[in-house]
């Protein structure tokens, strides 16, 4: 569940970033798409995580996803660098 509370922050954050495209232009778009494929790879290995987290309670055993942290840690890198150097330098 918290996974899925994740991707939908993120696309409020994508949502939220478009309201910039009048005073800094088209290149608001990039942030944003780096949020939406974050999305959208959030929900498409979600059922593979969550089988995964189920299988390790069962079995007593729960290891913490750490490329899925870490690949969620770049997205959120990402779209705030390239947030701020879309507003200061464009």
């Amino acid at each position: 569940m918290s996974w899925g509370r994740t991707g939908l922050a993120t696309a409020v954050v994508a949502l939220l970033l478009i309201r910039w495209y009048p005073s800094v232009g088209a290149v608001v778009f990039l942030p944003v798409t780096i949020a939406v494929v974050g999305v959208g790879l959030i929900q498409l290995s979600q059922r593979r995580r969550y089988s995964i987290q189920a299988a390790g309670i069962a079995h007593e055993k729960v290891a913490a996803d750490f490329w899925a942290v870490l690949w969620m840690t770049v997205m959120s890198v990402l779209i705030a660098t390239t947030g701020i150097v879309g507003i200061w330098v464009f």
